[in-house]
């Protein structure tokens, strides 16, 4: 009878440190992951979007600059057009080379690829209309600025709006799934509690049959 109540609370003391040992593994796993949603959320989606968002400014102010290259009367004012592109050129590369660092879905890394592709052709553009206004050819300045140079420029857009489309859309993801991982891990430290609770009690309940057992088996010695 007392091996029994021994071997009960053995078995007792062995799966609460189990349960605690795998609600504990189950928790540190999902915390885990929620930190990398909440991580990723900031330095792969929050982080870029701004970046995007500094690339579209930067381009419009690129355009509105060679359009003012165009209509310059002072070469003092073209000279300062010209090095305040080419200013805003580094910036949106620098922009677009660490936004290529961040995790990409497959979507991403093709817009990015597409990006950059129409990046290069409105700046061969942008670089024919400077040589027209160089040569004092205003009216094929205007020409390319208001038809190819156009175009390109307007599918740089068409690529920023397709890749804010998809930070929104793999955001939304992360977002669901944190929500998710914060709920679940709350069910599983609910769950946690009980078990341990419940092993307590059980626990205890062995401890009193083993104590009653022992202290029934007793026999004091014969002097």
């Amino acid at each position: 009878m007392k091996n029994k109540a021994f071997l009960g609370l053995t078995i007792s003391i062995f799966s609460a440190y189990i349960i605690l040992l795998i609600g504990s593994s189950i928790l540190t796993s999902k915390v885990h992951r929620l930190s990398n949603n909440i991580s990723t959320m900031y330095h792969d989606r929050l982080i870029p979007s701004v970046d995007i968002y500094q690339i579209h400014d930067l381009l419009y102010q690129n355009r509105f600059s060679i359009e003012n290259v165009i209509s310059a009367e002072d070469d003092l004012l073209e000279e300062q057009l010209r090095n305040s592109i080419s200013k805003n050129s580094l910036s949106v590369d620098s922009l677009i080379m660490m936004y290529s660092q961040t995790m990409l879905v497959e979507d991403e890394k093709s817009g990015i690829r597409d990006l950059k592709l129409n990046l290069e052709s409105q700046r061969n553009w942008n670089q024919l209309i400077f040589t027209s206004v160089h040569n004092q050819n205003d009216s094929i300045a205007r020409h390319i600025f208001d038809g190819p140079a156009n175009t390109s420029f307007s599918k740089l857009i068409e690529n920023l709006n397709g890749l804010e489309k998809i930070q929104d859309k793999v955001g939304q993801e992360l977002l669901s799934d944190a929500i998710y991982q914060v709920r679940f891990v709350k069910v599983i430290s609910q769950l946690l509690l009980a078990l341990s609770i419940l092993s307590i009690m059980f626990l205890i309940y062995s401890l009193k049959t083993f104590f009653k057992t022992s202290i029934f088996n007793y026999r004091p010695s014969a002097n």
